[in-house]
């Protein structure tokens, strides 16, 4: 709608723009509503209907040259999608991942196959096959043959891949969903729902798009939710009801008939933030006019006005409420724990969050071997031009000069030069048109296949059960050289499950894990009165300061519970039935607290109201000493089997945490009235609020506090304050106001807050460790040494990054960590200049240490592994420090990239570091830092690996996406390349699989260049005798065969199952990683140039050497020419030459005339033979299905000539007559024997001598070990550390930041709190001291 009416109005330049997503529910286009007085419903007659459309078409865009009541241009998509939806168009809520459709299949393959210069050149060289005069095979197009299979088999892959992934859409399109149509509850599928429809979700089923909350089994109208399939986050979080809504919406009969209109934001990416309003009226529930008043049309300019204004003279009263984030739910995830919840649609499709924040539908990725293979044929086809244009134009020279002396030949001296030209430029076309490798697709994919293969079978790759999975085996090589891996934490790196490890009481002690509870209640016992009284109020805090929900086993009936004591009609202490609870929590961090105090005795059980919260005493200690006499008396008096005693707290408010006070805090009343103020939060911010007097002493607690963080532990203070009902009163009431607040609401509760927060009195601390997957530290120590780097993505706080970051061996000692959290732009600009100098006087520091030359020189010394650390050293005032990382924030980030140099120069400081952590950071973001980074570094290649549906962006964004399967959903492997189990299988998918299958695939690419090219060029050394006619040495049957089926399975069979050493060194020993940059033909030159004397064309040889990294090596692909050159020529000489005299038939001594045809099989059986013994050579393990194929695929050759030369219908197939006889009358020869074997030793020895010379005289690192293992003398590779220096700074300015494992979950839009809040408001207006 926005691009047509740019382009009738002339605003092509506007940007583009989406409207607010209007809607009405139990909506009819048919129908009068009473929320558009000035609607007219649609007619049916056919007639009208068009009548209405082309008035409607017209008065949508009259406004756009309308000098009066005009639109701005949000007005007017706002009043576009207004105008859409009472008229009844919908959006599609299904999703599409598919890279092609029904009808855009077949023309999108074959324009991708045909732009392949391959391809594009046989259906050239096809057509000209046709031409008689050119024609080498009598016009008929017999290259059209390979390039028919190779399109045929690409076609079926690129089909059976897009049919994997339709079938995965349409099994998410098609799940049922129940809808309100009609007046009726209707299960429907998913893909028809509409925006404003209703829909009743179950327990544990997924949202099938977004939706607003509008009501919930839930008495406290709490719904449950579940985000695992879109964040990772197992824990459960929470959404709560408007109440006025909720009222609207109590069962199945109100939810068919009940309308009311939402007016919501247009649709956008964020994750956590929504606003909109919602308009109900309860004197007309359904919506339905009882005068509806006559108009001619509906009004476009409407939809900026006010529905309450629209209604005042209709006599029907308009109510409003506001709806925020804390009533929408996302698709995708799962509501648990709540029976039923009446929705509302309010964004469908490709509209939804989650779908808007990724990137587009799945694209095809190329390998960068593709595109190196793309960059090879473009040199294949100069070659072949040059070789075409020379051979015309020499055929030219012979017709003038040598045609006479051939009589024979009977040549006319008369005809057209320029015909002659033209005729050779055609036939030599066709002779070297196989230099281009058409069939090396279909090898590369049944390679590629195989390879994908052996990801799935890799039985160290298997968890739980599950298989590793390769989704895109094309992307299989770019696996051998990452240089950037991006990761997500949540799911990815850690498991989300967090543990409590130690609890710190400063100067009174601490408590282990070990013995947990005998060691806190002997600590209890011996401390002060003073220290006895922290301790039961740290309980408290840790017991009751929560958002975390207790979860109902409908199969147990529990026993209801005995009131014990009351205080002015409320109960306080009550008996209740000893059993196990389940919990629901937003945060596992919350989750491990509520857990830890359980195995204290003091266990939550249960919520009996928004205000109340028990703590049960399940253990002896915790009722004898947390019970006043009175209480333990009473519980004495009543207790029975299977009860335990309770405390009933009661909850007189609650403030959320937010990242800029970092705290928690709740008002509890105890049994005695009295009113405590209970905070937990990050020690750096409420260190600042204490009191002077303490009895925790601070240092002490700061000391324990440094301690947990320093063992990667996540720590939390905790803290007290008493508070008078007075103070209460007039805090709450200020309070309550500011929350209400439309303009600077944030500043204003910030400072009431405050007010609440303030001289507090420590009573402990917590130490929580977030499990991290089996083998994390470990791998991404082997990642780091193989020189990736690693930037950590997280939506996580910046303490708990820079604690995830020192556990899992990103942030070391000998690493200087830059933080960048600042929001002020001149702060950070003046950071990044710092950090950038730093870092280039570092780089002229010992630049290349003895170590790195000897990686070069690949003069590595054989040792066990070594292990050491090392620390930042001093060179006179400055500290130099061996790594160097980068830790931002989201905050940071969004003012960076407001100014593009100082975006620049992040990157550029980026490209310094070894490790990058961005915390806070949105899925926008993350994939727009993959795209970033990657332009500023050249010939990178980047790898993103995540578990939920907020990582989808970064992995179809990056050259290589890996999804981690689990618990933690599916989102994430649908859009991957790959999908492993864990992260610690990254090792054995990059070191082992990556690495082998690039490996043996490059040689694969430039092997068939070799086998090509030497095939093709036989014919340009051959033309020299024929006077450049362009007559082919070989027929146009055996050339078409030769390379698809006697050259292919032993080269085939090589790439699949050849080793160079044993799997598991691959993964032992990480510099094996990076050794496919050292290429072959360079350290072959970097050899034989080493006795030379230090001169300039030496030493810029070796540095042109020294540069060569990256797959791509024309050093390399000139080798393989050459070696192609040696083939052809001694191929052509030797067997013309020696066939030129007279052989004498063994048999019967008759003489042999070796005519054309017998020289032409002669060459071309030796050809497959040097071809395939060319493979063996370079073969470093042998299997059986090498010599099966081997020996087999000889003896087919064989006996295929054997047939089609003895079998007399042969005959009579063009071009296939030439075979008849030859294989009795060469056999007969001596000479064909001997020719064949001195062949083969001759043509085949530089290859032998090659790999003899680089194994034993100028060894790789690879062969070395191999070589080792052998003798058995192997020990292993010593460990390589840098000693370079990677930062230089001041140490104060160097330093690394103060060790912190601050860990907190709870967001500030809290639903459970938000809706605690409201509770105590509408009690506290009959409570308070004015009301009394």
């Amino acid at each position: 709608m926005w691009s047509l009416r740019q382009w009738w109005s002339g605003k092509q330049d506007s940007e583009e723009r989406e409207g607010k997503v209007y809607l009405l529910t139990n909506y009819s286009p048919y129908l009068h509503t009473v929320y558009e007085p000035d609607y007219v419903p649609i007619e049916d007659s056919f007639a009208s209907a068009q009548r209405r459309r082309f008035w409607e078409f017209i008065s949508l865009f009259y406004h756009s040259h309308s000098g009066v009541n005009s639109l701005s241009a949000q007005d007017a998509e706002d009043a576009a999608n207004r105008f859409a939806f009472l008229r009844g168009h919908h959006e599609s809520n299904s999703i599409r991942t598919t890279k092609y459709s029904l009808f855009s299949f077949l023309p999108r393959v074959l324009f991708f196959q045909l732009t392949r210069v391959g391809n594009l050149i046989f259906l050239a060289v096809s057509f000209l096959q046709l031409i008689e005069d050119v024609s080498d095979s009598n016009g008929i197009p017999t290259y059209l043959i390979p390039l028919i299979f190779v399109i045929a088999v690409c076609m079926g892959c690129e089909m059976a891949s897009d049919l994997v992934r339709w079938r995965s859409d349409e099994s998410v399109n098609k799940q049922p969903v129940h809808v309100f149509r009609g007046g009726v509850l209707k299960k429907m599928r998913l893909c028809d729902l509409h925006v404003g429809d209703i829909v009743k979700v179950h327990a544990y089923e997924s949202f099938p798009s977004d939706m607003v909350l509008l009501s919930c089994s839930d008495e406290q109208g709490v719904c449950n939710i579940e985000t695992k399939n879109v964040d990772g986050e197992s824990n459960v979080k929470y959404k709560h009801v408007i109440p006025e809504l909720a009222e609207l919406f109590r069962n199945d009969e109100d939810a068919a008939r009940t309308q009311i209109k939402l007016i919501c934001e247009p649709p956008n990416d964020s994750l956590s933030s929504f606003s909109g309003v919602a308009y109900y009226s309860k004197d007309c529930i359904d919506g339905r006019m009882k005068k509806p008043p006559h108009r001619p049309r509906l009004s476009i300019t409407g939809a900026h006005r006010d529905p309450m204004e629209l209604m005042a003279s209709y006599d029907v009263e308009i109510n409003k409420v506001y709806l925020s984030f804390d009533q929408l739910l996302l698709r995708g995830t799962s509501m648990v724990n709540t029976e039923w919840a009446y929705c509302v649609v309010v964004y469908v499709g490709h509209q939804t969050r989650l779908l808007k924040g990724s990137v587009s539908s799945s694209t095809r990725k190329s390998s960068k071997l593709e595109n190196i293979y793309q960059r090879i044929l473009c040199f294949v086809m100069m070659i072949m031009i040059v070789c075409v244009i020379f051979s015309a134009l020499m055929s030219i020279w012979w017709l003038l000069a040598e045609a006479q002396s051939h009589t024979y030949l009977k040549v006319s001296l008369g005809g057209s030069t320029t015909r002659t030209f033209f005729v050779t430029m055609g036939s030599m076309v066709l002779l070297l048109a196989a230099m281009i490798p058409v069939d090396l697709i279909i090898i590369w994919e049944v390679v590629r296949t195989a390879e994908s293969k052996q990801i799935s079978w890799n039985p160290e790759m298997v968890h739980e059960g599950k298989f590793a999975e390769s989704k895109s085996d094309q992307l299989i090589e770019d696996l051998a050289h990452i240089t950037h891996i991006y990761s997500d934490k949540t799911g990815t790196l850690t498991q989300n499950v967090m543990t409590l490890k130690c609890l710190g009481f400063g100067n009174f002690g601490w408590v282990g894990e070990e013995r947990y509870a005998a060691t806190f209640w002997n600590i209890f016992k011996t401390t002060t009165a003073e220290g006895r009284k922290a301790m039961r109020q740290f309980i408290m805090v840790a017991g009751l300061c929560h958002s975390v929900v207790t979860h109902k086993d409908n199969n147990h009936v529990t026993r209801p519970p005995v009131v014990l004591k009351e205080i002015d009609g409320k109960a306080v202490l009550v008996m209740v039935e000893d059993s196990n609870v389940q919990y629901d929590a937003a945060s596992p961090d919350e989750l491990a607290l509520v857990s830890g105090m359980a195995a204290l005795g003091c266990r939550f059980s249960n919520r009996p109201s928004l205000t109340e919260i028990d703590l049960s005493l399940t253990l002896p200690e915790a009722q004898k000493f947390l019970l006043s006499e009175e209480e333990f008396a009473l519980w004495k008096k009543h207790e029975k089997q299977g009860m335990v005693p309770a405390i009933r707290y009661t909850i007189r408010d609650a403030v959320p945490f937010d990242n800029i006070r970092k705290c928690m805090s709740m008002i509890i009343e105890d049994t005695t009235g009295e009113l405590l103020v209970l905070c937990k939060g990050a020690d750096s911010a409420l260190i600042s609020y204490m009191a002077k007097q303490q009895v925790i002493k601070v240092d002490e607690m700061e000391k324990q506090l440094l301690e947990f963080a320093c063992v990667g532990l996540r720590t939390l203070l905790f803290a007290v304050r008493e508070m008078s009902s007075a103070e209460y009163f007039t805090w709450h009431q200020q309070y309550w106001e500011a929350s209400q607040l439309t303009e600077n609401r944030d500043e204003t509760v910030d400072k009431i807050v405050a007010d609440l927060e303030r001289d507090l009195r420590i009573v402990g601390s917590t130490a929580v460790e977030d499990l991290l997957q089996d083998d994390v530290g470990e791998v991404i120590r082997d990642l780091k040494e193989a020189g990736i780097v690693i930037w950590v993505l997280t939506g996580d706080k910046l303490e708990t990054a820079l604690s995830i970051g020192r556990s899992t061996n990103m942030i070391t000692a000998d690493c200087c960590n830059a933080i960048l959290s600042e929001t002020d732009p001149n702060v950070i600009r003046a950071q990044l200049d710092k950090h950038l100098h730093n870092c280039m006087s570092a780089s002229k520091i010992d630049k290349k240490s003895k170590e790195e030359e000897k990686i070069r020189g690949r003069r590595i010394s054989f040792a066990p592994s070594l292990d050491g650390k090392t620390v930042p050293r001093k060179r006179s005032s400055l500290t130099e420090f061996e790594k160097f990382s980068i830790t931002v924030t989201g905050e940071a980030l969004q003012v960076i990239y407001e100014d593009e140099d100082m975006k620049s120069t992040f990157y550029k400081v980026a490209q310094y570091a070894n490790t990058v952590i961005a915390c806070r950071t949105t899925q926008t973001q993350k994939y727009q830092i993959i795209i970033d980074n990657t332009k500023h570094n050249e010939n990178s290649t980047s790898l993103a690996i995540g578990d939920g549906a907020n990582d989808v962006g970064m992995i179809l964004t990056a050259d290589v996406g890996v999804g981690i399967s689990g618990k933690e959903g599916n989102q994430a492997c649908r859009s991957a390349d790959f999908v492993i189990g864990q992260f610690r299988f990254l090792r054995q998918l990059l070191f082992v699989h990556g690495r082998e299958a690039l490996r043996k695939n490059s040689f694969l690419l430039y092997f068939c260049i070799f086998r090509n090219f030497s095939f093709s060029f036989i014919n340009v050394i051959y033309n020299f005798y024929t006077g450049f006619s362009g007559v082919s040495v070989f027929n146009t049957w055996s050339k078409q065969i030769i390379n698809l089926f006697f050259t292919s399975i032993p080269l085939i069979l090589y790439v699949i199952l050849d080793r160079e050493l044993p799997l598991e060194l691959l993964t032992r020993y990480p510099i094996l990683y990076n050794t496919w940059s050292n290429k072959p033909v360079n350290n072959l030159i970097r050899s034989l140039i080493r006795p030379f004397k230090a001169n300039r064309l030496v030493d810029r040889l070796r540095n042109y050497l020294a540069k060569r990294k990256g797959i791509y090596d024309p050093a390399t692909f000139w080798g393989f020419i050459i070696a192609a050159l040696w083939l052809s020529f001694l191929e052509t000489l030797i067997i013309l030459h020696v066939f030129n005299g007279v052989e004498f038939n063994i048999m019967n001594g008759t003489p042999i005339n070796f005519s054309f045809n017998l020289f032409s099989q002669t060459m071309y059986v030796n050809h497959v033979l040097a071809v395939n013994a060319i493979v063996c050579i370079m073969s470093k393990t042998w299997f059986w299905p090498n010599h099966f194929s081997l020996w087999g695929e000889t003896l087919t050759m064989l006996a295929f000539w054997l047939i089609v030369s003895l079998v007399p219908a042969f005959a009579y197939i063009p071009e296939a007559h030439v075979f008849l006889g030859t294989v009795e009358t060469l056999h007969s020869s001596l000479c064909y024997f001997f020719v064949i074997l001195a062949l083969l030793v001759i043509t085949v020895f530089p290859f032998w001598g090659y790999v003899y010379y680089t194994t034993i005289f100028n060894p790789s690192l690879e062969d070395q070990i191999s070589l080792q293992l052998k003798r058995g003398t192997f020990q292993g590779v010593a460990a390589f550390r840098r000693t370079s220096v990677a930062y230089v700074g001041e140490e104060s300015a160097s330093k690394p930041a103060e060790a912190t494992g601050f860990a907190f979950a709870i967001e500030r839009k809290d639903a459970l709190l938000g809706a605690i809040h409201r509770k105590i408001h509408k009690m506290f207006k009959t409570d308070s001291p004015t009301n009394k």
